[in-house]
């Protein structure tokens, strides 16, 4: 079965006929046929994994530390070889047990594929994405809903993937979130125009923020792995001042409404 994520196409071996299609129903919409395999994966059948001296573990993957964006170690039991080309995991037989694996698939092969993972939300028309993100409470949800009644699709509320090919940066679905919704919604990438960081303050403002301040900002909510190597980091942090020069970049502190709406739009 092979599948693609960001046009980054992974083929998957498993001899458990149960799972192959429960994950076929799930990833119907990222299920691909090519001839072209950038990662092999094979995953092992296990019945239950053993807790570490009984108690949960984590990857540390995001540098604001969030807890609802932890990967329990309980999950991932295998590892990718050294040029990120194949891998072997062992995967439980509940398909929950997928979701964080492929999160933790696409972490790591990010330095490779030119992409970046944002604790975020997404939304996207026809044309374009716009992403916007904040800490808990920042609005995020409430802003999505508005672009949502000009018509904009909610493609991730959580997780945003966003991947650079060759000069412009783009925003795919994934299968990160379990509610099928987020999954189905947009089988195409869309191209991003503006990144929000959204503020909670008595004033009012949209506004332009310097490169130093982006850097700041984005450093909070992009997720990386403790495991990742020091190369693999600096050429993220590579990207990211590339999608500062390709993208608008704002800070927004909002009561939204139909005029600032238009503003942004």
């Amino acid at each position: 079965m092979k599948i693609s994520i960001a046009d980054i196409i992974i083929s998957f071996e498993l001899e458990y006929e149960e799972f192959r299609k429960k994950l076929k129903e799930v990833l119907a919409k990222f299920i691909v046929k090519s001839d072209r395999v950038d990662l092999k994966i094979k995953l092992n059948k296990v019945e239950t994994y053993k807790l570490i001296d009984g108690n949960w573990d984590y990857f540390d993957i995001s540098l604001n530390n969030s807890k609802e964006l932890k990967i329990s170690k309980w999950d991932i039991n295998g590892k990718l070889n050294k040029d990120k080309t194949q891998g072997e995991f062992d995967i439980h037989k509940d398909i929950i047990n997928f979701y964080p694996l492929i999160k933790f698939i696409i972490l790591n092969i990010s330095s490779k594929f030119n992409t970046i993972l944002l604790h975020s939300s997404s939304m996207v028309n026809k044309d374009y994405a716009l992403v916007a993100s904040g800490v808990s409470g920042s609005g995020k949800s409430t802003f999505a809903k508005k672009l949502e009644e000009e018509g904009f699709i909610i493609l991730h509320d959580e997780i945003t993937l966003i991947r650079k090919i060759n000069s412009s940066f783009y925003i795919y679905p994934t299968p990160f979130d379990y509610n099928p919704k987020h999954i189905v919604n947009f089988s195409q990438a869309r191209k991003l125009k503006t990144i929000f960081f959204l503020k909670r303050k008595e004033e009012k403002y949209i506004k332009n923020i310097s490169l130093k301040k982006f850097y700041k900002e984005i450093l909070k909510v992009i997720l990386a792995y403790e495991i990742n190597r020091v190369k693999d980091y600096n050429k993220n942090l590579d990207i990211v001042n590339e999608l500062y020069k390709a993208v608008k970049v704002k800070e927004l502190s909002f009561d939204i409404n139909k005029t600032l709406v238009d503003k942004i739009l």
